[in-house]
């Protein structure tokens, strides 16, 4: 959906921005290239928004997205390390056409089927620490948003940092010694 102006804007105090505007040709999924055919002009809005999602993280487990058919929420809550609880709302325009709903309703499939994307990734970046030949993650300059979500969870929790997995018993206790080592924390990527 989203073209080379894609950017991540990382801001002080936990709040990331991963926005662009979409490309004008059709794309490879069929959600992607029907949302840009049927995609209603939203004159409503700024000329420069009207093509225009935009991702406000709020760390560590919120978002906000902004696209022309709608707003949306979700929140993140881990539960154990295989299971996390998902929970958002979706608002629309008060007086949507058909021409909108549809518009909506491919924008919430498109990010349904990133969602799915995301979790594949999550289960086989999880299965590839099983691995002898793991050296540790490789992120792309483009996923700068997640590196500094990382470096962020790191600093709080520095315990993240070991390279052999403490005993769970003892993670709180090696947490506070940590956080009162200075090497151990990782600087804030800005």
């Amino acid at each position: 959906l989203y073209g080379a102006k894609y950017k991540d804007h990382v801001f002080p105090n936990g709040l990331t921005v991963s926005k662009g505007p979409y490309n004008a040709h059709a794309g490879r999924r069929w959600s992607v290239r029907n949302y840009i055919q049927l995609a209603p002009e939203p004159v409503w809005l700024p000329e420069d928004k009207r093509k225009m999602w935009a991702y406000y993280g709020i760390f560590p487990n919120g978002v906000i997205t902004v696209n022309p058919e709608s707003v949306q929420f979700y929140q993140e809550f881990p539960i154990s390390t295989n299971k996390t609880v998902l929970r958002g709302a979706a608002y629309r325009r008060r007086n949507e056409d058909r021409q909108l709903r549809l518009a909506r309703y491919l924008a919430l499939r498109i990010d349904r089927e990133t969602s799915r994307e995301d979790i594949q990734l999550t289960i086989w970046s999880n299965e590839a620490m099983k691995s002898a030949a793991f050296e540790g993650f490789h992120l792309s300059d483009l996923e700068f948003g997640v590196r500094n979500h990382h470096d962020q969870l790191r600093r709080l929790l520095p315990v993240m940092n070991e390279t052999i997995a403490p005993a769970e018993s003892k993670i709180t206790e090696l947490n506070s010694e940590l956080r009162t080592t200075p090497s151990h924390l990782p600087a804030i990527t800005r």
